[in-house]
């Protein structure tokens, strides 16, 4: 407490949901047998609140020893800017609030001042308001002791990304956890391969962290001190000969194809109820008629172009995608940059396995479930026993059937299996010896005169900047996805190496050293 009987306090917290610290200062005036740190626009009148590391008096660390002569019993911790009502909910909704939500821990004043971070932590996790990070919350367990302690246990089917942050969440509740895998390796759909003598992370699955903002996986790189990079907006568009499409006919035909979007949303609300049998790609269409644009062999081309973009957007063909329902998650997008993790997204996978107990290898075939436990076979007749089983396999799987669940999913589990669709996109990952291509650009488009075939090798992505080698990888989306699976790779590496001697890149492609496939879908 100072002479004028103000007590200071600070406490520096961060913020998971939007992954930034926040330091707040609080002097009260007056002696109180309570400390609290209120949030702004909600203190006390005989409260005053510095915000952000600018105390008048300088920086100060932890709590200072005013505070201990104060005895505090209870310290409101500010969290963020969370909903009261979806912080319970364990998705990224969160990050939608707009009010201040606060956690009150109430304990002894010696831990507090020993550990306030930690035990604030460990607070929010178990309660389940934080439930990815890599911030270590539970012991480290092996697969041979994981479900053998007096725990409830709970076997985990599937580990990627959703099964690894489950266990970990489960670990933290105190429940006993396995994983089972069907793979020899974790991360399922997310796959770092490791090409060119090694030197080279090259991303045959999921590639691209889309949108910084308030996602699970741009907190986990930083909390491991992964660099990301911002992949840079510039994206060169090349005409079938190679020649450079012209800024004025790129920006016209991207205004055009902005424009026929907002019209299909305006379609889409006037005809109500009658929008649900049409497809986007028809409504699309329809209108480029009706407007008469994009009318020119060129034009056209390039406004293919979008909409292969718009089909890798989405990972499926613009004619199954429904006019009335294809933008229902465009609200739950994360916002921010795009960005590459560099040394590749399995370094994410890595850190999440540690400490979780996994099998590889186990690939389930049958789960019986009742009500004293679930019972798992998997492929070769071993079976696994515990109390529950969370299942985390690709949607794909299940439409399947591979997995037989005795007794069978109920009727409204078995209907949204059948309803749901998955996407496809698939890639050609190439090492070159060096770069030759424009080092200042992380992507570059190339066009295509049939419309059926707009989605081939439409867009390139430059890793040099992030794995290590001079990597490029082409992707494949909609109808060309499709056909992608019917062609020998050889066929489709030589139509690809076709594509890049034609581009002008200002210098020879030379001889690739190594090329892999790739893609990222439901299965």
């Amino acid at each position: 407490m100072t002479d004028s009987g103000t007590v200071d306090i600070h406490i520096s917290l961060y913020d998971y949901t939007n992954d930034i610290r926040v330091n707040l200062w609080l002097s009260c005036e007056g002696i109180f047998p309570t400390a609290k740190v209120y949030g702004l626009g909600d203190r006390p009148k005989s409260c005053h609140l510095y915000g952000f590391g600018d105390h008048p008096q300088g920086s100060l660390s932890g709590i200072t020893s005013s505070c201990i002569m104060q005895g505090c019993e209870e310290i409101l911790l500010l969290l963020g800017e969370y909903c009261a009502s979806t912080l319970l909910q364990t998705d990224i909704s969160i990050r939608k609030g707009v009010n201040l939500g606060y956690i009150v821990v109430s304990t002894c004043l010696d831990y507090l001042l020993s550990e306030p971070f930690t035990y604030a932590l460990y607070f929010v996790t178990a309660m389940g308001h934080v439930n990815f990070g890599v911030s270590a919350a539970f012991p480290a367990s092996s697969p041979a002791d994981a479900l053998q302690a007096p725990a409830a246990s709970v076997l985990v089917i599937g580990a990627g990304l959703a099964g690894l942050a489950a266990a970990r969440q489960l670990l933290r509740f105190g429940l006993r956890v396995l994983v089972l895998e069907g793979r020899a390796r974790p991360g399922g759909r997310v796959y770092t391969s490791r090409l060119g003598g090694g030197q080279a992370a090259v991303e045959l699955g999921g590639s691209v962290i889309t949108g910084i903002h308030a996602n699970p996986l741009g907190v986990l790189a930083r909390q491991l001190g992964i660099p990301l990079h911002k992949v840079r907006d510039r994206c060169p568009l090349y005409h079938t000969d190679g020649r450079t499409v012209g800024t004025r006919l790129d920006r016209s035909i991207d205004l055009v194809f902005n424009t026929l979007l907002d019209h299909a949303t305006r379609l889409r609300e006037a005809l109500k109820e009658a929008a649900e049998g049409i497809s986007l790609g028809e409504g699309i269409e329809r209108l480029r008629r009706l407007y008469n644009v994009a009318k020119s062999e060129e034009e056209r081309e390039v406004l293919d172009w979008h909409l292969a973009n718009l089909e890798f957007s989405n990972a499926g063909c613009l004619s199954e995608l429904s006019l009335a329902h294809w933008d229902q998650d465009d609200q739950f997008e994360m916002g921010g940059d795009h960005c590459f993790l560099a040394g590749g997204n399995s370094r994410l996978v890595h850190a999440l396995c540690d400490g979780v107990p996994v099998l590889y290898e186990k690939t389930v075939k049958r789960i019986e479930h009742g009500v004293d436990g679930v019972s798992i076979t998997v492929e070769g007749g071993q079976v696994f026993q515990a109390d529950m089983a969370l299942c985390t396999v690709p949607l794909g799987v299940l439409k399947s059937g591979s997995i037989v669940f005795d007794p069978e999913l109920p009727e409204n589990k078995l209907g949204a299996i059948q309803r749901l669709g998955f996407g496809l996109l698939n890639k050609v990952a190439m090492v070159f010896p060096s770069v030759f291509w424009d080092e200042e650009i992380d992507t570059f488009g190339c066009l295509n005169k049939e419309s059926s075939k707009r989605g081939e090798f439409f867009l390139f992505y430059s890793y040099h900047t992030v794995s290590g080698g001079a990597v490029l990888v082409a992707l494949v989306a909609g109808e060309a996805a499709l056909e992608f699976e019917k062609i020998d790779p050889v066929v489709t590496l030589h139509r690809v190496l076709g594509i890049l001697r034609e581009a002008e890149t200002n210098t020879e492609t030379p001889e690739m050293i190594q090329s892999g496939h790739g893609n990222r879908s439901g299965r």
